[in-house]
């Protein structure tokens, strides 16, 4: 046989099989065909000798941002860059996703949640049972594989969340929650209404550190709380970030932020929540302003940042410095008794919003001693891939696919990417072309239709959806 791809001489660190060893590994059509030492160069048509580096299953962030809403296409270039293979966008919409991921893609795997939006996809912050169905329905035929409440920008009433959680959970559709509802805030106590309002059904949680940033009590003390919270409930799953920055909106609206979480950041650096305390938080430098620049988002302050979002009509992405190190280290690397990770999954919020530090972060946790280089690998790749019922990925089993980053711990980055079998970066020189979109089953035919290479999801085995006893103990 000759393969079409060889990596040889490098550090291959696959949880799901128990391999941390030097060994080579071998592509074929797209797919791990072996995994083993020495195997002969002229076996292949390309051979590349990564001797010193790290091998681990592609990167897959499971929060991002690429649709003109929020984040934008830029992220897909500023992803490929740092050693993301895979993605799932948080919000979409999905349209924007399919008119760009053909142009834009660089080779990626997307998958897309649709937002619930009051006043532009939903009638109101109270829809009906009806209304929800049908959107679910629309959505997961247009090809999202579900949707996200985005209740700590745009509030749901509780009553409406519950039956968002519930609906989607008949209809196994994915669902995420950036906690709150019109009676909470994206807070602690958000946190616990989200807990509750799930009750006994399946919901992913995002960005767990989000919600422990000291506005409620001291930061480790939410902490502790939320911790304790998450090891009770068995269907739940979570992600945090590494980022010292947040991302939301700053669109403002009758001289009001129109976000909930932006007016928070605001009171947070002793600002009104205004749009005249957003231009001040802009000039002074608390607040920074996401612009393209040759192709890719940077965070502008000043007179600069307030120029641009003044053009922008304020709306633009706007980042505060809000994320406290302490909670997103533990979030990161704290573990129950039994050894297994409290929080999930590591993820970015990121894509078009200029965060895309999980190796760059996640590996200071492994030199500082944090987690090990496994567990870094777990919550960036197996664990996500697990969580959304990516089987084939996650892993470098033989027949999986041939999703790779290849780090360099010394440098504390990624140096290549590998996208089924083809390299899609080098060094940061990107090399991939059309992206590729993962739908479900229900989305096949309009995706296929559209002209859009796919793959499929399978959310009945996800962890989300899958039965498992307390801390879902399946192997890692």
């Amino acid at each position: 046989m000759i393969y079409d791809l060889l990596l040889k001489g490098a550090r291959v660190v696959d949880p799901h099989n128990n391999m941390d060893k030097i060994t080579d590994l071998a592509i074929k059509s797209g797919r791990i065909a072996q995994v083993k030492s020495e195997i002969n160069s002229a076996q292949a048509s390309k051979v590349f000798d990564l001797s010193g580096k790290i091998i681990m299953p592609g990167i897959i962030d499971p929060h991002v941002h690429l649709s003109s809403w929020i984040g934008g296409s830029a992220g897909y270039r500023m992803m490929a860059k740092v050693g993301v293979i895979t993605a799932v966008d948080f919000a979409g919409p999905l349209e924007d996703i399919i008119n760009s991921i053909n142009v834009e893609g660089v080779g990626l795997n997307v998958a897309v949640l649709e937002a619930f939006r009051p006043g532009i996809n939903l009638s109101s912050n109270n829809p009906s049972s009806e209304e929800i169905e049908k959107f679910i329905q629309q959505v997961l035929k247009n090809g999202a594989i579900g949707i996200k409440i985005l209740g700590g920008h745009y509030p749901l009433t509780p009553e409406a969340t519950a039956k968002i959680i519930e609906i989607a959970n008949n209809r196994r559709a994915y669902i995420a929650f950036h906690v709150g509802t019109t009676n909470s805030k994206s807070d602690l106590n958000g946190f616990k209404e989200a807990i509750a309002l799930a009750g006994d059904k399946a919901l992913h949680i995002a960005h767990i550190n989000s919600y422990c940033r000291g506005l409620i009590g001291n930061p480790l003390d939410e902490l502790k709380e939320v911790f304790s919270l998450l090891e009770e409930k068995d269907k739940i799953v979570s992600a945090s970030y590494l980022s010292p920055i947040n991302g939301t909106s700053g669109k403002c609206t009758g001289g009001k932020p129109e976000s909930n979480v932006t007016n928070n950041c605001l009171r947070m650096g002793q600002y009104p929540p205004t749009e005249e305390g957003l231009y001040q938080a802009i000039k002074d430098g608390f607040a920074r302003v996401s612009v393209s620049v040759n192709k890719e988002n940077i965070l502008l302050t000043g007179i600069k940042g307030v120029q641009y979002w003044r053009e922008a009509n304020t709306d633009l992405t706007v980042c505060f410095p809000v994320n406290l190190p302490q909670v997103q280290f533990l979030c990161a690397s704290s573990k129950d008794q039994y050894g297994k990770f409290l929080v999930d999954a590591l993820c970015t919020d990121g894509g078009g919003i200029p965060r895309n530090v999980t190796v760059e972060k996640g590996l200071l946790l492994v030199k500082l001693g944090a987690m090990s280089l496994v567990d870094f690998v777990i919550k960036s790749s197996l664990k996500p891939a697990q969580i959304f019922g990516m089987i084939n990925k996650g892993h470098l089993g033989e027949g999986a696919d041939a999703d790779i980053t290849v780090l360099d711990l010394e440098r504390g980055k990624a140096i290549m990417g590998i996208n089924k079998g083809k390299i899609i970066m080098i060094e940061g020189l990107l090399l991939g072309e059309r992206g590729r979109l993962l739908t479900t089953k229900e989305g096949e035919k309009e995706i296929k239709s559209r002209g859009i290479v796919y793959d499929l999801l399978y959310l009945r085995k996800s962890l989300l959806f899958r039965e498992r006893v307390k801390r879902f103990y399946q192997k890692n």
